[in-house]
C-alpha cells in the first residue's frame, strides 16, 4: 500500500546532521557582522535613516539670563547676546537642512545667525540670537524633526 513515513537515506541524514553543525556558526558570524557594524556606527546610520533621514541636534536645549554665564553674555543695549550648537544626530549621512523661529510675542522679533542653512556630517554650527522680552521658545527644525529651545530672559 502507501508508505506514510520513509526512511532517510544515510546521505540526507549527512546532510541535515552537517546543517544543524553550521547553523550555530551561521549565528555567529551574523553576531559578529552585527556587533561591527554598531561599532563603527551603521546601524545607527541605518535606524536613522529608516526613522525617515538625518536628524537635527540643538545643545543646549535651556537657556536665559541672568546666570547662564556658557551660552548668553551681556548686556549690550537692551539684549543679551545667547547661542546654541547645532549638528545632526551620531550617525547621521548626507547633507541636513535647518531654519530656525521662534515664538516670541510681536512687536518683538527675534534674529538668529545664521538663520538656516545645510549641515554636513560631522559638523557644528554655532547659531546666536539677540533678545531679552522675557520667556519664549526657539524653533530648530530639520527634514526629520524639530528641537524647542526654552529661553527665559529676567
Amino acid at each position: 500500500m502507501f508508505r506514510l513515513f520513509s526512511h532517510s537515506t544515510s546521505t540526507e541524514s549527512a546532510q541535515h546532521a552537517s546543517f544543524l553543525q553550521t547553523r550555530p556558526r551561521v549565528f555567529l558570524v551574523l553576531a559578529v557582522v552585527a556587533l561591527a557594524l554598531a561599532i563603527t556606527g551603521s546601524l545607527t546610520a541605518l535606524s536613522t535613516l529608516a526613522a525617515g533621514g538625518p536628524h537635527l541636534k540643538v545643545n543646549p536645549t535651556a537657556i536665559g539670563i541672568p546666570g547662564d554665564g556658557p551660552n548668553c553674555n551681556g548686556p549690550h543695549g537692551n539684549n543679551w547676546v545667547c547661542h546654541v550648537t547645532i549638528s545632526e544626530s551620531f550617525g547621521s549621512q548626507g547633507k541636513l537642512h535647518w531654519t530656525t523661529s521662534s515664538d516670541t510675542p510681536s512687536p518683538t522679533t527675534t534674529t538668529f545667525s545664521p538663520s538656516g542653512g545645510t549641515l554636513s556630517p560631522g559638523q557644528q554650527v554655532r547659531v546666536t540670537t539677540s533678545f531679552c522680552g522675557g520667556f519664549a521658545h526657539f524653533f530648530f527644525k530639520g527634514p526629520s524633526n524639530t528641537v524647542k529651545v526654552t529661553y527665559q530672559c529676567g
